[in-house]
């Protein structure tokens, strides 16, 4: 029995020895370059289809999260753009498709070890703006509030003076530290998306050129060639021009509010100096508190107004306003001012009257219910007739001003 054990034991232990030196062999064997070009080749083919198959198995799994990352990326750049006061067109976001993804990966020549870290545009999102100079405001933004790669690529840079062609700024962003410790957002914490930042009119060049199927201008025949280069000098030209309109216009604005201090009131009537005189006048102050106390009448905001006449076409307060003052023939701020005092003793008695008359819910911006006050006090069928014509409000509510306007001016 002893002998028996014994020689289990040694034949155990010749084992182990001859197993130690097979994995050690086996492991010297694996290091030589013969061996790892081998295993290379008889592994190349189906197993980088298998590698790829699984990666997009596994992308199909998560896309439901970066789906969500855009939705709340969205959200969150819609509030930071407001709350900065950058105005913008559009944020538009998505999620690459699956069908996307495997094409990426099925590219000639693109070769990648962990795509789900090395394709920066899973989620993807875009910030239209209308004017060049509010892309690096939106840039600072996001830089600001976003920890952004070194890999982010301003094509306004790349392009060569001389060349047309896509102009965008691509952020890859991820959480910063602060944010992705947010419950709300912890299951995003390790994820990128990229946010692209462009004007309208650059939009347009790069949805126009993605119609046409031109990535670059060496694909475009040469006799569209010329016409394209023109086409993109313009857009490039426009942009400019636009930022200087709008560089004018705060200039512009801040000299009518200067000389809105001073009492300097001879400034002609435009959206820009209604716009001043309502916000600081007292006279219109005084009206819109009168306006507020009525039963169905309110002071509200334009979009306000839009939204409870429930159709684009109807024009806003300020637009009222100037096309009252044009049919009434007040040409200029003092002319208004003058007007508006002259009506102010019998306000309280028209708006009581007219708040009686319509007895429905009636909101409207200021330049609004000055517009009505200026016409209840210069009405007549001409006036009638004319507002009518230009739809500033329906054939009712101006019969309304009129009917009033008897009883209370005479």
């Amino acid at each position: 029995m002893l002998y028996q054990t014994n020689n289990a034991y040694r034949h155990c232990r010749i084992f182990q020895r001859i197993s130690t030196k097979l994995l050690k062999l086996i492991s010297e064997i694996n290091n030589t370059t013969l061996t790892r070009k081998v295993r290379k080749t008889m592994q190349d083919t189906p197993a980088r289809q298998n590698s790829v198959d699984s990666w997009i198995s596994q992308y199909e799994r998560v896309r439901p999260i970066y789906e969500e990352l855009c939705k709340r990326l969205k959200t969150l750049l819609e509030t930071l753009l407001s709350r900065a006061s950058i105005k913008y067109h559009i944020v538009e976001e998505r999620a690459k498709t699956v069908e996307s993804f495997s094409e990426k990966l099925h590219r000639a020549g693109k070769t990648y070890t962990n795509p789900l870290k090395e394709i920066t545009d899973l989620a993807a999102l875009r910030i239209i703006v209308y004017y060049e100079d509010d892309v690096d405001l939106v840039c600072n933004l996001l830089e600001n509030e976003f920890n952004v790669d070194p890999r982010s690529i301003d094509k306004r840079a790349v392009l060569e003076p001389d060349r047309f062609g896509y102009l965008s700024v691509h952020k890859i962003v991820a959480l910063s530290r602060s944010r992705a410790k947010l419950p709300e957002w912890s299951t995003f914490s390790e994820l990128v998306a990229e946010i692209q930042v462009r004007t309208v009119l650059q939009h347009a060049w790069a949805a126009i050129s993605h119609e046409l199927q031109y990535k670059n201008e060496k694909e475009i025949p040469v006799q569209l060639r010329r016409k394209l280069v023109r086409l993109s000098g313009l857009l490039d030209l426009a942009d400019e021009q636009f930022s200087e309109l709008r560089q004018k216009q705060e200039k512009l604005s801040q000299e009518i509010s200067e000389r809105i201090e001073i009492k300097d009131l001879e400034i002609s009537i435009n959206s820009l100096s209604l716009s001043k005189f309502i916000q600081t006048s007292v006279v219109v102050n005084e009206l819109m508190k009168i306006v507020s106390q009525k039963e169905h009448l309110k002071v509200g905001t334009e979009q306000d107004e839009l939204a409870l006449r429930g159709s684009s076409k109807i024009i806003g307060g300020i637009s009222q306003l100037v096309s009252v003052c044009e049919i009434t023939g007040i040409k200029n701020i003092k002319n208004l001012e003058k007007q508006l005092i002259e009506l102010s003793p019998k306000a309280e008695s028209f708006f009581s009257k007219f708040a009686s008359e319509r007895k429905v819910e009636t909101i409207g911006a200021q330049a609004h219910w000055v517009a009505v006050l200026i016409t209840a006090g210069n009405f007549n069928e001409t006036i009638r007739s004319e507002i009518k014509n230009r739809g500033l409000w329906d054939n009712d509510y101006t019969v309304d001003i009129g009917k009033i306007r008897k009883v209370v001016f005479g």
